[in-house]
């Protein structure tokens, strides 16, 4: 389709300047020919300007008195969001900054930098120290890093204005200013002037400011001047609101009346204190607010609009609102402003929440908006009550536990039964003797926990060492000092960390209480339960069982043992020929079902690694929430089975980490020594050490275990309900009575 007649003349128009363009010629070299003197100054000149639809900025070089040399340009048009052109020149004014640094950074020359610009608003904006709003405080930050030398160019001077306004190639070509700057740059005395304290700019300054609506005004200026009682003592060296009062309401009646002896202070007083703080503070932070206030300025700042601000009788700032008729105190109905990060503030917020007995955040910041009105207070309100160390102690959560960490080598190789071995006891069992009721106890020897009864767990272990071999185990724990090549344990009150072993303990249990109930076996009972309970426990199965009849079965913990389970006959059946067979059982058939053997554990190993390994990622739950935020010296409670104001407090020492890096458990210092925790039983106070409150004496009566494999976190029970259940030893150790055995393989 073709254009239009007034299109196609006007874009043939600018195709013709196009042409035209590409025939100006510019000199490459930026100086004279004739070589500089030895103290000559080369400067770097960039004029800025903008206009309603595109701003820009051109840079020229200039040695001596010599005429300068254009050296780039750069144009951008304007936002399609129209905002005024003292912004747009602002926005020229940031170009022609970046432009100079780019200049001086592509050239590598040594020249002083001088920036131009006709707009006296621009200029004004970067002279002042006054708090400027956001849009212009950010770009004037960054033109300051550049240079602070702005110079003012009239308008009709600035070659930067053919940028902005748009010039055919003719008017281009003729425009001598574009090529070699302005004539007056040449000689510094007849550079132009500019009074930044002149009337006009700032009557033009205001009307700009006035037609704008005004952004919001942070509450903190970046310097504030401290004023009233402020100037007198330092807010931050009291921690409480009512000794704060109490000393100014002491100095004001000193002031007062420095011949008399102050005796109690009155209500009076203490109010008269905390109104001469609340006034300092007030014009402090909301200075630009009580100045909007008392101006006939029909232009109110947003905060002022927002809550109604006003200024009552002692000139301190309260808040409107549509309550004027309620049955409420005028206090309550118009409050006093507080700004939401202030010390003064903090106090208020500490104090009511100390009088309302540590209540919640509800009901401290109900107290507080009787008298007071805080930006934001709810949150400020929330996170100054988790600092709270007697709400910390009452209601604070523990350290947050990382994801647990990949299983040990120990877990998923295959090794020698028992080569990774420890030793648990369950709680104490009564059977019925000639001699009344006796104690018995049930060892484990798969993991780590150990007894008091050293006697008992020494024949113990010699028993388990003649029924499943005397080598050297890797990992156990030895009560008599027997040989082993490493000992491991686990933090105290963290039975999760052997989470395989401990799920073991239970089922034991479990199988034992249902089956016994409130009846006293005989010993002799009891071991035949117990071996009942061993062949249940090792034929349990570890994998998932098919309901198609073609499957294999599923492994069980005593194929780790046997090849087989435990209700399997280990042969089969034989036939009436091969007993009368005299060749049957000869070398050659030993060697052929020892082969065959050799086949099938080869055959279940290769199963176990498939069948098994694999499912266990099922049960391991990662959340991805791994933030350490333990640290040495931090002052704690300990978590006991006790009501939690009974609990003791501990200082960490060491943080114990784990092979992936994370902190899982620490060494404490208490009252009564050094002990080690788990940190999801650390809950911690948010105080350094010398703030650190008397530690009681409780003794601690926590036991020590130890573990068999690698400290392993395992904050999930369930997690362990799969894990790798080894083949486990019971044994059942009287205390009063010779020793009686009996052992389950589980």
């Amino acid at each position: 389709m073709p254009l239009k007649a007034d299109l196609s003349t006007e874009w043939h128009i600018i195709a013709a300047n196009i042409t035209d363009a590409t025939m100006f010629l510019f000199p490459r070299k930026y100086t004279a020919s004739t070589p500089p003197s030895e103290n000559a100054v080369t400067n770097l000149h960039v004029f800025a300007d903008a206009s309603l639809k595109a701003y820009g900025a051109v840079a020229y070089l200039q040695q001596d008195q010599q005429p300068a040399s254009l050296v780039i340009s750069k144009s951008r048009a304007a936002p399609l969001k129209q905002i005024t052109l003292p912004k747009l020149e602002l926005m020229a004014a940031v170009l022609a900054a970046r432009l100079s640094d780019f200049v001086r950074t592509s050239l590598n020359i040594d020249c002083t930098l001088y920036l131009w610009s006709d707009s006296q608003i621009v200029l004004h904006w970067i002279a002042s120290q006054k708090k400027l709003k956001p849009f212009v405080d950010h770009r004037v930050r960054e033109i300051r890093l550049v240079s602070s030398c702005w110079q003012y160019c009239p308008s009709a001077d600035n070659p930067a204005d053919l940028l902005t306004r748009g010039i055919s190639a003719q008017q281009l070509a003729s425009a001598t200013i574009w090529q070699q700057s302005p004539s007056w740059l040449r000689l510094h005395d007849q550079w132009p002037t500019w009074d930044p304290s002149s009337e006009a700019l700032l009557t033009q300054l205001q009307e700009e400011l006035d037609d704008q609506p005004i952004d919001q005004v942070s509450a903190h200026s970046a310097h504030i001047t401290p004023t009233g009682i402020s100037q007198v003592m330092d807010i931050a060296k009291y921690s409480s609101l009512q000794r704060l009062l109490a000393v100014t309401a002491y100095v004001l009646c000193f002031t007062q009346h420095p011949n008399n002896t102050v005796g109690h202070l009155t209500p009076s007083e203490l109010t008269m204190a905390k109104l001469k703080w609340v006034q300092a503070i007030q014009h402090e932070v909301f200075s630009e607010e009580i100045t909007n206030l008392q101006s006939r300025s029909r232009n109110r700042l947003p905060l002022v609009r927002q809550l109604r601000l006003f200024l009552d009788d002692h000139e301190l700032l309260r808040c409107g609102g549509r309550i004027h008729n309620a049955p409420l105190s005028e206090l309550a109905k118009f409050p006093y402003l507080l700004p939401s990060k202030h010390h003064f503030t903090n106090l208020v917020i500490l104090h009511t929440h100390v009088a309302q007995h540590h209540s919640g955040v509800n009901a401290t910041l109900t107290m507080v908006r009787l008298q007071y009105w805080i930006p934001s207070g709810r949150q400020r309100i929330r996170s100054l009550l988790r600092t709270c160390v007697i709400c910390r102690k009452k209601a604070g959560r523990p350290y947050p536990i990382p994801d647990p960490p990949p299983l040990v080598k120990c877990r998923v190789n295959a090794v020698h039964p028992f080569e990774v071995t420890g030793v648990d006891f369950t709680g104490a069992l009564y059977v019925r003797s000639s001699d009344g009721e006796r104690k018995v106890y049930v060892c484990l020897f798969t993991c780590a926990e150990i007894s008091s009864k050293i006697d008992a767990v020494r024949q113990c272990y010699h028993l388990f060492g003649r029924r499943r071999g005397t080598a050297e185990f890797t990992v156990i724990y030895s009560i008599n000092r027997e040989p082993c090549q490493e000992r491991r344990f686990i933090p105290k009150r963290a039975p999760w960390f052997g989470g395989f072993w401990e799920r073991l303990i239970g089922l034991t249990k479990s199988a034992l209480k249902k089956v016994l109930g409130r009846t006293h076996a005989t010993l002799e009972s009891l071991q035949i339960l117990v071996t009942e309970v061993e062949a249940v426990l090792n034929n349990r199965p570890i994998t998932y069982s098919s309901p198609d009849v073609d499957d294999p079965s599923p492994i069980t913990p005593a194929h780790l043992l046997y090849g087989r389970t435990i209700t399997t006959l280990p042969y089969h059946d034989v036939t009436a020929d091969e007993i009368d067979d005299l060749t049957y059982g000869s070398e050659s058939e030993v060697r052929r079902r020892a082969k065959a053997q050799t086949v099938v554990l080869s055959h279940f190993w290769s199963r176990w690694s498939k069948e098994y390994l694999t499912v266990l990622r099922e049960f391991h739950h990662m959340t991805g929430n791994n933030v350490q935020t333990a640290r040495v010296g931090d002052v704690v409670q300990i978590h006991d089975d006790t009501p939690r104001v009974q609990w003791r407090l501990g200082i960490i020492e060491q943080l114990n980490k784990g092979a992936d890096g994370f902190v899982r458990s620490v060494q404490l210092r208490t009252s009564t020594g050094t002990t080690n925790r788990p940190i999801a039983k650390l809950y911690p106070l948010e105080i350094t050490a010398s703030e650190t409150p008397s530690l009681n004496s409780d003794n601690d009566t926590s036991r020590e275990t130890s573990i068999g494999c690698s400290e392993t976190a395992r904050p999930i029970r369930q997690s362990a309900k799969r894990g790798l259940i080894g083949v486990v030893s019971v044994a059942y150790i009287t205390v009063l009575q010779p020793l009686h055995l009996t052992w389950l393989n589980g």
